[in-house]
């Protein structure tokens, strides 16, 4: 009774749909609290590591990619599409593993686990997120990395560019 499995199939669908379109999602059955609490909750460390995997990927990746495309046919092209053909192919777990025996077990200069939490400071708190942000961020950045060069190669043919190359 208390979770609806009294009612019929398509009521419980019916009072879930209507539910979720008026913001009302239910109570969770393991925490026992709101599930729109949980998204509340999970939302404030997921925003800012989306957002800092987003800052890493665009930082690392247009560069790259203006770079790869001003020596296009050349060993350093050649190079960085290598090196972004093996981000694309790597796994963000794998990327997520080598960056914690890295830079936690061998050089110590992040936690290996664990979010610190925001109350701990907005430093701490993104030093925590940062080893994931860039295993999040790296097959991101080879994915816009490839597709920046090609647009810059394909603009450089334009008629405009050759105009203005001429002037």
């Amino acid at each position: 009774t208390e979770m609806g499995l009294d009612r019929s199939a398509s009521e419980r669908y019916f009072r879930w749909i209507n539910g979720t379109l008026s913001g009302n999602f239910g109570r969770s059955y393991t925490y026992d609290v709101p599930v729109s609490q949980l998204i509340v909750e999970r939302l404030s460390l997921s925003i800012p590591l989306a957002l800092l995997a987003i800052s890493i990927s665009t930082l690392i990746a247009i560069p790259l990619g203006v770079f790869a495309a001003a020596n296009h046919k050349r060993l350093t092209d050649t190079g960085i599409m290598g090196f972004s053909q093996l981000g694309v192919a790597v796994p963000n777990f794998w990327f997520a593993i080598l960056l914690i025996l890295l830079f936690s077990v061998k050089l110590g200069w992040f936690s290996a686990g664990g979010f610190s939490g925001w109350e701990m400071g907005i430093g701490i708190g993104v030093k925590s997120l940062t080893l994931p942000a860039i295993s999040l961020a790296l097959p991101q950045a080879a994915i816009l990395a490839r597709v920046t060069r090609s647009a810059v190669i394909e603009t450089m043919k334009e008629n405009f560019v050759r105009t203005a190359r001429a002037k």
